[in-house]
């Protein structure tokens, strides 16, 4: 999904809804699906849909990683919403994972940060505020940390 993604991002396109059950698959290659949130940077944007573009660049890197991790919470312990919330917020600050596989846990470790921006500001966004501002500083020092988590552990791939 990164490498997609990454390919879709860097021509201008950004998915907005980038996820597992918008994936098809055919053995050998994933095909991304349901652009009904996509924006282009082709488009005939107006200033203040130009200005969202540039704000939201990052924003599929950020979301799938952030909906892997919660997808992953789910499988490996049957959390539900709060007790998923409070594992990412502990993973986040450190506390390593329950048991599970390794690679999952180390997912889990490295992502954890960044899953807890995108997981408040959807927690904001639902239950408190609509117009609760897009967290770009906060989701910028996620990514750098997973960066650099990323460049220390090593790269991790899930396989099919």
């Amino acid at each position: 999904m990164e490498a997609g993604t990454s390919f879709m991002n860097a021509r201008g396109l950004l998915h907005f809804d980038a996820h597992f059950q918008n994936i098809l698959v055919d053995g050998r290659r994933l095909y991304f699906a349901d652009y009904g949130l996509a924006i282009s940077s082709h488009f005939d944007l107006s200033p203040a849909e130009t200005s969202f573009f540039e704000l939201h660049r990052a924003y599929d890197r950020c979301y799938t990683r952030s909906w892997l991790v919660n997808r992953l919470i789910t499988a490996l312990y049957g959390y539900e919403r709060k007790e998923r919330e409070a594992l990412i917020r502990a993973c986040a600050e450190g506390e390593d994972p329950p048991d599970g596989p390794q690679k999952a846990r180390a997912i889990l470790s490295r992502h954890a940060p960044l899953a807890a921006v995108m997981t408040d500001f959807y927690g904001k966004i639902q239950d408190e505020n609509r117009e609760t501002p897009y967290p770009l500083e906060a989701f910028r020092r996620a990514l750098h940390a997973d960066r650099s988590r990323r460049r220390s552990q090593g790269s991790l791939r899930l396989e099919m």
